[in-house]
C-alpha cells in the first residue's frame, strides 16, 4: 500500500558528490499527487509537458521559452511545485555521498567489481529505501512491503536490483520521469519529477555546503528550505568514516569477499 519514487542527481566537478533523493507515500495519494502535478504544470502560466530540474535550471527544453530571466514566474512554478510534494507526501529521503571517499572506502576492502555495493549509485538508493522503510515501521505499519521506482537509464540499475534483492526488498521498477515522446506520455511516472527536484537541491546543497566558509542557512536556496520543511526530511550526508563501518559490516559477513 505504499510506494517510493527516487531519483539521482551527480556534480561530477570536485567535490564530486551523489545524491539519490525521494518521497513516500500511499499508492492511493499518489495518483492524487500526479492528477495535482498534471494539472499545475497544463496551467496557462506555466504550460509545460513535464519537470526535469536539469532543464528548468538553465532554461532549455519544454523551459526553452518564456522563462530564461522571469523571477517571479520561476519562484511562483517551484513554490507550486513544492506545496503539491508537501500535500501529497509523507516523508522524503536523501542520502549523499563524496564520490572519492566512497572509492577511497571500497579500495580497502576485498570488493569483487560485480559486487552491487560496489557502485555510488547502488549504494545511496539502498540506503534511501532502507530509510522508507525504517520510517513506515516508525509510522505503525507492520511489516511494511514499499514498491520502489527509480528513473531508469542508469548505467547501475543492475547493481542496485541485486543489491535490494540481497538485502530481501521488493526488486525495484524503472520507469522514465519524462515522456520520450507524447506517445509515452502515460509511461512516464510523474512522482519521478518531484524526486528529481529533491535529488538535484540536495546535492546542490551539499556541494555548497561543502565549499562554503561559515554557511548561512538564510543564504541557502529557498526551495531547498522549503522542501526540508515539509514532508519530515531525512537527508543527509553519509561520511567517509560512516561508509567505512558500514562496509566493513558486510564483508566480516561474508558477503562483500571476493565472488567466485
Amino acid at each position: 500500500m505504499l510506494s517510493a519514487y527516487y531519483d539521482r542527481s551527480e556534480y561530477p566537478d570536485e567535490p564530486h558528490i551523489l545524491s539519490v533523493a525521494g518521497y513516500l507515500s500511499h499508492v492511493k495519494i499518489w495518483k492524487d499527487f500526479d492528477r495535482e502535478w498534471k494539472e499545475f504544470l497544463n496551467r496557462p502560466e506555466f504550460n509545460v509537458a513535464y519537470f526535469h530540474m536539469k532543464e528548468f535550471t538553465v532554461s532549455q527544453g519544454v523551459f526553452a521559452n518564456g522563462w530564461k530571466g522571469e523571477r517571479q514566474k520561476r519562484k511562483d512554478f517551484l513554490a507550486g511545485l513544492i506545496e503539491i510534494i508537501g500535500r501529497n507526501t509523507s516523508a522524503s529521503f536523501s542520502v549523499a555521498v563524496r564520490v572519492q571517499e566512497f572509492w577511497e572506502v571500497m579500495a580497502e576492502f576485498p570488493i569483487h567489481p560485480e559486487c552491487p555495493l560496489a557502485s555510488p549509485y547502488a549504494y545511496c538508493g539502498w540506503q534511501c529505501v532502507e530509510k522508507a522503510k525504517t520510517i513506515a515501521l516508525k509510522d505503525g505499519y507492520r511489516l511494511p512491503i514499499i514498491q520502489s521506482f527509480f528513473d531508469d537509464g542508469e548505467e547501475d540499475e543492475g547493481m542496485l536490483k541485486g543489491l535490494l534483492k540481497w538485502a530481501k526488498h521488493p526488486v525495484p521498477i524503472f520507469k522514465p520521469k519524462v515522456p520520450r515522446g507524447e506517445w509515452q506520455e502515460s509511461d512516464c511516472l510523474r512522482p519521478l519529477q518531484a524526486a528529481d527536484l529533491a535529488a538535484w537541491e540536495s546535492t546542490k546543497f551539499t556541494r555548497t555546503a561543502d565549499t562554503a566558509q561559515d554557511l548561512d542557512w538564510e543564504d541557502v536556496r529557498v526551495s531547498f528550505r522549503e522542501l526540508m520543511r515539509h514532508p519530515p526530511a531525512y537527508w543527509g550526508l553519509i561520511q567517509k568514516n560512516a561508509i567505512r563501518d558500514h562496509v566493513a559490516q558486510y564483508v566480516n559477513s561474508g558477503y562483500l569477499g571476493e565472488q567466485k
